[in-house]
């Protein structure tokens, strides 16, 4: 079942099963579902009598059995977390679901296992088939994340303006719960139903971010090799997924040959947008009063120019909002011919990353370093 599916049950006061099953490695999102479960099915005073946290990692499996046969005095669900069941061994786990399975678990017992390790999970869920459902929780790609700051704007109460959502992306990063806890404060300032604006950004969110994917495909977009080789590093080091790390990565190289393409198919559409993406180019970077306000008219003219475009190609060109123009202005950095030149490279590693081997990491530092590397004729 995915996450947003779960999560408008919950809104409706519906749980599919009484057992569930928390995988991936997205811990806030984790937190956030399993408070949204403690509000919609425990009274608030029964709270500390009707909600169970139990860490797998120190307590045995007697911590839970005896929780679980224990009387309850309140009228709403027992809820029972229990995290890293991968520290206990495999005859451990089995008595604990042992009770769930033969259905022995009384009838307002909620139990959630939680844990990033998927085949401890796989585990528990065969000895539960029929009763349990699955939620993986993984952060979102890079290009979903400014739909997900508005989806979380919205839940607090206010709306975000687009570049108050690029900056705050640019400042904070990719951490989920660093976002949504500036969201929180910023929708608290702009008031029930108001606008965050720029402003409120700018004067009160500090930059406190990691390195992001953002910045290796900006790095990429440059043509700066040892930064674009650092972030890449860090990422891989931080945990992050190197396929995931290739799906924005292509993703990219996807538009800016689309990009290419059409203004050599169209160049009565294309050249009043090339002519823009150049001026967004030569003042990449650049925060000052003068280059924001220019920033503004060039970006103002692109979308302009691309409602001209037939449907089908405004939908392929993407040019919608700040951030997708002033990254595909980066493509300009790139000539066509290159583009074509990697695309067999492009489809090969494609197909490696599916078949998960080993040396991923390799593959994507090499594809990088030959990219960027290479002349650019």
């Amino acid at each position: 079942m995915d996450l947003a599916a779960f999560e408008a049950a919950v809104a409706k006061g519906d749980l599919p099963r009484r057992f569930l099953l928390f995988g991936g490695r997205e811990e806030y999102l984790k937190e956030r579902v399993l408070g949204q479960l403690v509000a919609k099915f425990v009274e608030p005073g029964e709270i500390t009598d009707n909600v169970f946290r139990i860490d797998f990692n120190d307590a045995a499996p007697e911590a839970f059995l005896q929780q679980l046969d224990s009387f309850c005095f309140g009228t709403g669900r027992r809820l029972f977390f229990l995290s890293h069941p991968e520290g206990l061994s495999a005859a451990e786990r089995k008595k604990i679901v042992s009770p769930l399975a033969s259905g022995k678990a009384p009838a307002d017992v909620v139990v959630i296992f939680l844990s990033t390790e998927s085949d401890k999970l796989t585990e528990i869920g065969k000895a539960l088939e029929g009763s349990c459902e699955r939620i993986d929780f993984w952060p979102p790609f890079a290009n979903m994340l400014p739909g997900w700051i508005s989806k979380t704007a919205l839940e607090c109460g206010a709306r975000i303006a687009q570049d108050a959502s690029d900056l705050l992306l640019s400042r904070i990063g990719d951490d989920l719960r660093l976002l949504a806890h500036e969201i929180e404060k910023l929708a608290v300032q702009a008031g029930k139903n108001g606008t965050i604006t720029l402003a409120m950004v700018s004067g009160g969110v500090a930059y406190s971010r990691q390195d992001t994917i953002f910045d290796l495909i900006e790095q990429v977009g440059l043509r700066r090799l040892p930064e674009a080789l650092r972030i890449l590093e860090s990422l891989l080091l931080k945990g992050e997924a190197p396929i995931g790390i290739w799906y924005m990565l292509q993703k990219t190289l996807r538009d800016y040959r689309v990009l290419h393409d059409t203004a050599a198919d169209r160049p009565d559409l294309m050249r009043p947008v090339f002519d823009a993406l150049g001026g967004l180019l030569k003042i990449h970077g650049k925060s000052d009063y003068r280059a924001n306000q220019e920033r503004k008219r060039l970006v103002s003219l692109i979308q302009e120019a691309v409602t001209g475009c037939p449907p089908f190609l405004r939908e392929a060109l993407n040019l919608k909002g700040v951030m997708q123009i002033g990254g595909i202005a980066l493509a300009l950095n790139y000539h066509p011919r290159e583009l074509r030149r990697i695309w067999p490279r492009l489809l090969e590693i494609d197909q490696t990353m599916k078949s998960s081997p080993p040396s991923l990491a390799f593959t994507l530092e090499t594809f990088i370093f030959d990219l960027i590397s290479r002349n650019r004729a």
